[in-house]
């Protein structure tokens, strides 16, 4: 049922943006401003909650970036509604991409700290076996 309430919400919506651009842009950027502004206030509070795991200033500069953009949709509303959408792409292509990069770049450290502690490891019991053969 709640399926078939949020199809037909989705496709209502659809419909009236479709014969409405200009209203529609305008609607979509306010709910993007207020989006934005909540996520921004979540992430900067709840970053500091993970402060000691390294990268919590990245949770924490999302969160700022995302408020930021919420109060630079507000504040030209409805007239943000024009360009909003392509900006508001264009910066999360442009962080899912860095987020892409920095999770790539851990893997790799993370990669190489476990194969050394595998080679100590095989060293160790290497040692162990060699002096129970003694």
């Amino acid at each position: 049922m709640a399926s078939l309430i949020q199809g037909g919400i989705a496709a209502v919506g659809g419909g009236t943006v479709m014969a409405h651009p200009f209203y529609g842009m305008a609607a979509l950027s306010l709910v993007l401003a207020i989006f934005y502004a909540v996520e921004g206030v979540w992430k900067v509070v709840s970053s500091f909650s993970y402060r000691p795991v390294p990268g919590w200033i990245a949770l924490l500069m999302s969160g700022a970036l995302d408020l930021i953009l919420g109060i630079l949709i507000w504040r030209q509303w409805p007239v943000s509604g024009l360009w909003a959408v392509g900006i508001l792409v264009g910066v999360n292509l442009l962080s899912t991409g860095m987020a892409f990069v920095a999770l790539a770049i851990t893997w790799k450290r993370t990669v190489h700290v476990v194969k050394n502690k595998i080679e100590v490891a095989k060293d160790k019991l290497a040692e162990r076996l060699a002096e129970s053969d003694r």
